[in-house]
């Protein structure tokens, strides 16, 4: 129960500071506020225990909302219970089934002490946050979900391109096995390797495809004989345009 309740109390906290103030009593009241101005706080104190809940509890969740960190009610000055119980009536009216959607946070039943007894769904308050532009400062574990089309643009081509290598990388797996096969032919295996360098190759001299792969088995393979240049250089050649190849 909040203390800043009048039917509780009797009397509420701001009249008795501003009275006190006016008499000359000034109470110098040390707060737990939390800002943005403190991430090192954030990080490193009170919000660890919460990052990862599935559940907070209704108390708790209105002093973080309020900008505090999560307290006793005695352990926090008198002047912060009024916004901190503004929050705590926005959850409140955030867990009732109003009749038309259910309610937009869930929340477990309660006993005496509904600050500490009713918990929510945390995943809920920051659904309930995100919606109405509220801030909610403990970290998600759950990466977020990008909706930029340039973002999902991109990722669907990484992705792509990610199946293609994998492909290309078991093609290559393969035929590294079958080399070791006693009757895999030495031509092939030339073959094979004249095709790789001219793929990257051509990109660098700008050289047909045949030309390429005739110049790349003298030079690494002179003692091959003209006759299985040709032969490989066929097979390897894809440029089936008319004209000298």
């Amino acid at each position: 129960m909040s203390p800043s309740d009048f039917d509780t109390l009797g009397f509420r906290p701001n009249d008795i500071l501003a009275l006190l103030r006016s008499k000359g009593v000034v109470l110098k009241q040390a707060t737990a506020r939390v800002t943005p101005e403190e991430p090192e706080e954030l990080s490193g104190g009170w919000m660890r225990p919460y990052i990862g809940r599935r559940t907070i509890s209704l108390g708790d969740a209105a002093t973080i909302l309020a900008g505090y960190a999560p307290a006793e009610p005695r352990e926090l000055p008198w002047e912060n219970y009024p916004e901190i119980g503004e929050w705590r009536g926005a959850l409140l009216d955030a867990i009732v089934d109003h009749g038309y959607s259910g309610p937009e946070i869930e929340a477990s039943s309660w006993g005496n002490d509904q600050d500490r007894q009713q918990m929510l769904s945390h995943a809920d308050i920051r659904s309930w946050c995100a919606a109405r532009g509220h801030t909610w400062p403990i970290p998600d574990l759950r990466p977020a979900i990008p909706t930029n089309p340039e973002a999902l643009l991109e990722i669907a081509r990484l992705r792509a391109q990610v199946t293609s290598l994998k492909t290309e990388l078991a093609e290559a797996k393969q035929g590294l096995f079958a080399v070791d096969d006693e009757r895999w032919p030495e031509e092939l295996d030339i073959a094979m390797m004249a095709w790789h360098a001219a793929k990257s190759g051509i990109k660098d001299t700008g050289e047909r495809p045949g030309v390429f792969i005739g110049k790349w088995l003298k030079k690494h393979y002179p003692r091959l004989s003209d006759a299985a240049v040709v032969r490989i250089r066929t097979v390897v050649n894809w440029d089936k345009s008319p004209g000298p190849k």
